[in-house]
């Protein structure tokens, strides 16, 4: 939950540190201010009791608190914007009209995915925006997985007579059917960007709850229990308290085996392209933003014409990739990215290729940010002969 500071409504006033009971105890708030006293709404009721809670700590350091659950599958958990007119925690879902006119379509859509990728960019999880559909909030389904919308749903109402709640979230599964890890923006507020209240950071502290973290006893890091306005960074604890649940950022495989780190030590394709047209290097991933990963081969004796060559990162993760294609001598070939879309594929086309000939390609961020850390393939595709 997310909310203004009045100094006396913490975690215990709205749920209660270690309570257990059959009721919302999984949807995590943040208040904006109010009366001195716990605020109690009625709330759709989850099957799931609140576990409890385990502070991590260290010398001179306050770090975030975990709820005890977690996504079964950290290396795919997917997310969703509901689509307008579906029943949703407080209401009718209106979260689309409502941001399309205030921000113009794109554009906060682009806020929620930066808050998400934000998560992505330091721990060992990968996330990916999949489709929605007409379907209400917590619908019997599968809690992580159910191919009618993702993991994460993220919807928006004007919660009834409440103008102190900014947002509330339910933790990861199991709560209820399909409700773990969704999200409700109380439209009651003034939602901006780059200003209060700064959609960003809102998401931002919102999905932190939808991956598994709570509030911290420390007032400096994003998950803080009270909104203490724009957000441009996660802050060490918050860094610390997701990587206890799901680890920091690993290498993959090609490059915890010293291969794929510079092009004198390249990820090898050659021998794939011997027997097929097309070579692919799966589960490639950029750890961190900046990072570049390098492949190379030798083109086989039927090559000839057009070939492509393609870092996917659709369905694999929020990386916007970059990819470059050299010859031998270190010469540009081609290139492909586009910066303003996240969860993408790449291409680069080119005209002709020498058989015998060796080529190298890089991938990295088409930006610095967050949307330069992700899971992708690559993919090396010779055309067919005539």
């Amino acid at each position: 939950m997310f909310g203004l500071p009045d100094g006396s409504l913490g975690e215990r006033s709205w749920m209660g540190c270690k309570e257990v009971g059959r009721r919302l105890a999984s949807l995590g708030r943040r208040v904006v201010g109010g009366p001195k006293r716990p605020l109690r709404r009625r709330r759709p009721q989850l099957l799931e009791a609140l576990e409890d809670r385990t502070l991590m700590a260290t010398a001179g350091q306050d770090y975030i608190v975990k709820t005890g659950f977690k996504w079964a599958n950290p290396s795919r958990i997917t997310y969703s914007i509901a689509p307008d007119g579906v029943e949703w925690v407080s209401g009718k879902n209106s979260l689309n009209a409502t941001f399309d006119a205030k921000f113009g379509k794109g554009v906060w859509q682009r806020e929620v995915a930066r808050a998400l990728a934000t998560w992505q960019s330091v721990a060992n999880i990968n996330i990916v925006p999949v489709s929605d559909g007409p379907y209400r909030v917590n619908a019997l389904g599968a809690s992580q997985g159910d191919p009618r919308f993702g993991d994460i749903r993220i919807g928006a109402a004007p919660i009834s007579g409440n103008k102190t709640t900014i947002a509330q979230t339910y933790f990861p599964p199991p709560q209820g059917s399909t409700a773990g890890g969704d999200v409700e923006l109380n439209l009651n507020m003034t939602f901006g960007i780059g200003k209060e209240f700064d959609l960003y950071s809102i998401v931002l502290h919102e999905t932190g709850h939808s991956l598994g973290l709570d509030h911290p006893p420390s007032s400096k890091e994003i998950m803080r229990p009270s909104y203490g306005g724009v957000i441009t960074t996660l802050q060490a604890g918050d860094v610390a308290g997701i990587q206890q649940i799901y680890g920091a950022r690993q290498p993959d495989m090609y490059q915890s085996r010293g291969y794929g780190l510079s092009s004198r030590l390249p990820i090898e394709l050659s021998n794939q392209l011997t027997t097929s047209r097309t070579a692919t290097a799966e589960m490639a991933s950029l750890t961190k933003a900046g990072d570049v990963e390098w492949f190379s081969f030798v083109a086989p004796s039927y090559a000839s014409g057009s070939w492509q060559v393609t870092a996917s990162a659709s369905n694999s993760s929020m990386l916007s990739p970059k990819v470059m294609v050299y010859d031998a001598s270190g010469s540009l070939l081609a290139q492909a990215s586009d910066p303003s879309k996240w969860s993408v594929d790449a291409t680069a086309s080119l005209s002709s290729i020498v058989p015998g000939k060796r080529y190298h390609i890089a991938v990295t961020g088409a930006t610095k940010d967050v949307f330069g850390v992700g899971a992708y393939n690559l993919i090396v595709s010779m055309s067919k002969s005539p």
